[in-house]
């Protein structure tokens, strides 16, 4: 009984620490130089390895903007970058964590 009590007590204060204030978010940066026909699926038309920047904003309903951010972050071979929303630098007065 004493083990099974000392488990839920771990896993309960594991579940506390395993929460982030922030959004998972991956993106695919297309190569804005390479021509792309209609009709030809070109393979290699992504942006590899490269610096790049990300804005965030987050809007309410009437279009205000309630928090902006950025990242700075490179993509890989395939163009794809990963970041967590609410963990880049604030661009806006107001905390990710306040809205």
């Amino acid at each position: 009984m004493k083990k099974l009590f000392l488990l839920l007590i771990c896993l309960v204060g594991l579940q506390g620490w395993a929460q982030v204030d922030a959004l998972s978010y991956q993106g695919v940066i297309i190569n804005p130089d390479d021509q792309e026909l209609p009709g030809v699926n070109k393979a290699d038309n992504f942006l590899s390895r490269t610096d790049i920047q990300v804005r965030f904003t987050i809007i309410d309903a009437t279009g205000n903007d309630l928090y902006q951010e950025t990242h700075q972050t490179r993509t890989d071979r395939f163009g794809m970058f990963s970041l967590r929303i609410g963990e880049g630098m604030p661009v806006s007065a107001s905390l990710f964590t306040e809205i």
